[in-house]
């Protein structure tokens, strides 16, 4: 909500005053940041489920030949464990941008914006692009 309240302030759709509207996009992009702090500590618990599930599936094919329900299993571990990666590559890009866009003066430079902003692009487009059926 501070954010369509930025944007609807910035085309003065609702009229403030610049100091106004300066805090609320402050605001809303120290929440975001907090929102991408929560993101890290919810990817490292599935991280951590996940390698309890993948340690059980190795314990429970030791000394077995892999049949196929524990290869389609490890299959789907492994996709996982990609998408939980991605999902860290895309927070690690956005922290840095939500900790700039929340200070009044960050010396963040410009470039760093760019390429931060790039990398999350990119990483949300592959997840975007797999998430996709296929026919």
């Amino acid at each position: 909500p501070l954010e369509h309240t930025y944007w609807l302030m910035l085309h003065s759709v609702i009229p403030a005053e610049t100091k106004t509207m300066d805090k609320i996009g402050y605001w809303s992009c120290r929440f975001w940041a907090a929102y991408v702090v929560l993101e890290f500590l919810r990817l490292w618990d599935e991280q951590k489920q996940l390698k309890r599930r993948e340690h059980r599936l190795s314990r429970e094919s030791t000394g077995q030949e892999d049949t196929e329900a524990h290869a389609e299993l490890r299959r789907q571990l492994q996709v996982e464990r990609k998408r939980l990666n991605i999902g860290a590559i895309i927070n690690m890009a956005y922290l840095p941008l939500t900790v700039h866009w929340s200070l009044e003066n960050s010396s963040f430079p410009d470039v760093g914006v760019g390429i931060f902003g790039t990398i999350a692009a990119i990483a949300q487009f592959y997840t975007s692009w797999k998430a996709t059926p296929t026919s």
